[in-house]
């Protein structure tokens, strides 16, 4: 069985669950990288989710471009 690519990641519920919610990739992780023109903290990703296990589950914080 091979390793999981370093940039694979799950999504976690958010409201205090352990719960998978959703699959994707880290698109970045550099604090000077945007994410809808704004600037990422240091302990912050960006990731692209490509997969909703839960499609449920509600969005932390709404977009224009992405929701719940």
């Amino acid at each position: 069985m091979s390793s999981p690519r370093p940039d694979v990641c799950r999504s976690i519920d958010w409201i205090g669950a352990t719960k998978v919610v959703a699959l994707g990739l880290v698109a970045s992780a550099e604090a000077k990288a945007l994410a809808d023109h704004v600037p990422l903290s240091p302990q912050t990703l960006v990731v692209w989710l490509d997969f909703a296990v839960n499609p449920k589950a509600l969005v932390w914080r709404p977009t224009s471009d992405i929701n719940s």
